[in-house]
């Protein structure tokens, strides 16, 4: 069996909300995902209200990390399982974001994406690697390195650190060599890899091999509809190559506009998970 956590959107949210999500959908297991540090003090008021419920991991970007500092780690470890969850090193800034509508379309998205970049010369993005690393260029190993060096740096603290994937890790550096590819050299073995297939998806590179090469270091899986066509395409993955989600750990990202919708989404994701299980 499968073990199941959730990613609620827009969280913190009421906590009689977040409760009925989770209580009528039957799981425990949370992964929380810090955008504020407010939001530390929201879930550790709600782990600690409810002690049937327990985070599996928390989300954490460097430059919040490094604004928070050590009550951030103290938080991880006490309420986040020691699991500390990076997600991807950069993400488009505020001019980008009007573009989010063409993420429905993978491959009109990620032409988009690399017009915008050779016009802009690759500055149009905001980079948010924290510390140096964001002064660098994306497409430089040199900026991969720093931010591998920096992610090294949170696991000596004695952490469980994972890397969240959003979709530029899978463009090539001049050498022919992927972001991902540098990453997997570059981060120490025991830092596990969390793949957003949604993500790979709409990055326009997907493909089951790519997954596959990366099986032995993917712990959990990060699921979540995001647009038309998505449904079909987890319901075609799930029943036709059930063999890369063994003994793997699956994080549901609930999106939908109401509790109730969530609750039937999640109901949904639940089906086809044990379906494989």
């Amino acid at each position: 069996m499968n073990k199941i956590s959730l990613q609620v959107y827009g969280l913190p949210m009421k906590e009689g909300s977040l409760l009925k999500i989770l209580t009528q959908s039957e799981i425990t297991n949370l992964e929380l995902n810090v955008v504020n540090e407010s939001d530390l003090t929201w879930y550790q008021d709600f782990l600690e209200n409810h002690h049937q419920m327990s985070a599996s991991g928390v989300h954490f970007n460097l430059l919040l990390l490094d604004k928070v500092g050590s009550k951030a780690t103290e938080f991880i470890k006490k309420y986040g399982a020691n699991t500390l969850i990076i997600p991807a090193a950069l993400e488009e800034n505020s001019l980008v974001w009007p573009l989010i509508y063409l993420r429905r379309f993978p491959s009109v998205y990620h032409f988009v994406l690399k017009v915008i970049d050779r016009v802009w010369f690759k500055g149009f993005r905001k980079k948010i690697a924290g510390r140096k690393a964001n002064k660098l260029s994306y497409y430089t190993s040199d900026f991969w390195c720093q931010f591998a060096h920096e992610i090294k740096l949170l696991k000596d603290l004695g952490l469980n650190i994972g890397y969240h994937n959003h979709g530029i890790e899978f463009e090539k550096f001049k050498m022919d060599q992927t972001i991902f590819e540098l990453l997997d050299q570059k981060l120490d073995k025991e830092i596990f890899f969390q793949m957003d297939i949604t993500n790979l998806l709409m990055s326009g590179h997907y493909s089951v091999e790519l997954i596959k090469k990366y099986k032995h270091r993917i712990k959990s899986f990060h699921l979540r509809i995001e647009g038309p066509g998505t449904e079909n395409f987890y319901q075609e993955l799930f029943e036709n190559h059930p063999a890369i989600f063994e003994n793997k750990e699956m994080v549901i990202e609930l999106k939908e506009n109401s509790p109730d919708e969530m609750i039937k989404r999640n109901l949904w994701w639940k089906g086809l998970i044990n379906s494989v299980s």
